[in-house]
């Protein structure tokens, strides 16, 4: 039996124009993510108490969550590349300077370090293209004159509010309470080692709660715990940030007047 030597080229060449189809195609699905991200990039805008993370084609999530030693805000922008800016902008008056880190796992990271031993008050608003951080007497600027009449808060508008927190000890474990009035929404928690952040929807932080909680004089599994709020287009949001002395198990449960975390001493939450 005998073969045409051509039959042989035609059939070399197509299988070398369906490799070469299949490798664009696979190239173009590897690389259509990093595209997309690098549409979208930060300018900053630090003034007076204030810094302002806006993306020039929108953010597709935003988390924020405080860090110890030492001190410091950390926002996470998804999707976002880094602009032209610097990459640290010297900050006062409570926060002492913006670091902006590289392009890493679809975020880009900014971290504001803390001057002193206790953070700023200081409240975090998003919207669909921007963060922006107030601190200090930014947050005493008395609000623009009202140009339109207010319109009369409605049902849904309510929220609830964290008004106490305390700290207990039981026989296998520690015990956190965190006080609160109206209908707290409990958000996924975020978990990195022993760092936990409890967040609550809908739920506003009053004043006396908001500060530092170390507990180095008690006995009990947490380390500390920092609360603060943000503002989201759904409404306040409470955030705790709860560092733990290992990494031990935890259980988040329901109480009459707010809500318990439960830390089991070196084992699993039965």
């Amino acid at each position: 039996m005998s073969v045409n030597p051509k039959d042989f080229r035609r059939a070399d060449v197509r299988r070398r124009t369906f490799f070469l189809g299949a490798v664009l195609i696979f190239s173009a699905f590897l690389w259509t993510p990093a595209l997309f991200a690098a549409e979208s990039k930060t300018t900053v805008s630090a003034t007076n108490g204030k810094v302002e993370l806006r993306a020039t084609a929108g953010i597709e999530q935003v988390k924020s969550f405080t860090l110890d030693s030492p001190k410091r805000l950390v926002v996470d922008l998804y999707g976002v590349r880094p602009g032209s800016h610097k990459d640290q902008i010297s900050l006062d008056a409570g926060f002492k300077l913006l670091r902006v880190g590289k392009f890493e796992k679809n975020r880009t990271r900014f971290v504001f370090d803390v001057d002193g031993e206790a953070f700023p008050h200081y409240e975090l608003k998003e919207s669909a293209d921007a963060v922006v951080v107030a601190w200090g007497k930014a947050l005493e600027q008395p609000a623009p004159a009202q140009t339109v009449p207010p319109q009369p808060a409605s049902k849904s508008a309510s929220h609830a509010t964290i008004t106490a927190v305390d700290f207990s000890r039981e026989e296998n474990g520690s015990n956190f309470f965190i006080g609160a009035e109206g209908t707290a929404v409990v958000r996924q928690p975020v978990t990195e080692g022993n760092s936990i952040q409890l967040i609550f929807g809908n739920t506003a932080l009053s004043k006396p709660v908001h500060r530092v909680y170390d507990t180095f004089d008690f006995p009990t599994s947490i380390l500390s715990v920092t609360p603060y709020q943000i503002d989201v287009e759904e409404g306040p949001e409470t955030h705790f940030v709860i560092i733990l002395k290992s990494d031990f198990q935890w259980q988040l449960r329901k109480h009459a007047k707010g809500f318990v975390m439960f830390v089991k001493d070196g084992g699993a939450v039965q």
